[in-house]
């Protein structure tokens, strides 16, 4: 059975790449969205490299997929844009058809286009997230199983981070951007934070906004994010925010 090892180009998802032998059944697999951050894909060329894993990276077309590599691959959104245009509407914590759409459905896609229906799905869930470890479980089947080796081997955050403190390189960004740099999964704070630092992010969301005519969060814009991100010391009361499984493929 072939093993696929999708790397969501995270710093878990990168360690995850220790514990997978480099044999000619396994898969290196990143589903390019075009919104991640400058840094992740900085960060993906160099684990591609010191981790020889000959990745496919694969894009989203409607209907299909594309192969690319990672300096023709698209970096600046155009690639979620194109999926907002083909379904006629934006992504939303309760339709979180990107995921779907970008990672999980191009995933098969790619791997049935090779004749490959059954498969071990490797993830790097580790043993400090055992909400998403639960959703991701619950999926398996006859065709698909989906292997977590971090969690099963008591990998925390702070292991994660004190490995890529000793490796020669690291992602470098603070975790709280995630690969997707304003998900509209992650909290209001969070957003403002990120956009006090680097305001410039918000401008391709609140693009889609303004031409959709759609917030991608129920009770705010991008805009009004980008505005409140200019008052040093405000802050929504405490919120909880939606776990994005934006680096699973199931």
């Amino acid at each position: 059975m072939k093993h696929i090892i999708n790397f969501s180009g995270g710093r878990s998802s990168g360690y995850l790449l220790n514990y997978i032998d480099r044999k000619n059944d396994n898969i290196f697999i990143f589903c390019n969205t075009s919104k991640e951050t400058p840094e992740t894909y900085e960060f993906i060329n160099k684990c591609d490299i010191y981790f020889k894993l000959n990745l496919i990276i694969l894009e989203y077309k409607p209907k299909g997929f594309i192969i690319t590599d990672i300096n023709k691959c698209k970096k600046n959104g155009e690639i979620f844009e194109e999926l907002i245009k083909y379904k006629k509407m934006q992504p939303n914590p309760v339709m979180r058809f990107c995921t779907t759409d970008m990672k999980i459905n191009v995933t098969r896609k790619y791997l049935r286009s090779l004749g490959i229906k059954q498969y071990i799905n490797y993830l790097g869930i580790r043993a400090d997230e055992p909400q998403r470890y639960s959703k991701i479980i619950a999926r398996n089947n006859k065709n698909i199983y989906n292997d977590m080796p971090l969690y099963y081997n008591n990998t925390t955050k702070q292991i994660v981070q004190e490995y890529w403190k000793k490796m020669p390189f690291d992602l470098k960004h603070k975790s709280e951007l995630g690969n997707c740099d304003l998900c509209f999964l992650k909290g209001k704070n969070k957003i403002i934070n990120i956009l006090r630092n680097q305001p410039n992010k918000a401008d391709w969301w609140i693009t889609q906004e303004t031409n959709n005519k759609h917030t991608f969060k129920k009770d705010i814009s991008y805009k009004t994010m980008l505005e409140l991100s200019k008052q040093p010391t405000f802050n929504f009361e405490e919120e909880n925010e939606i776990i994005c499984n934006c680096n699973l493929n199931d």
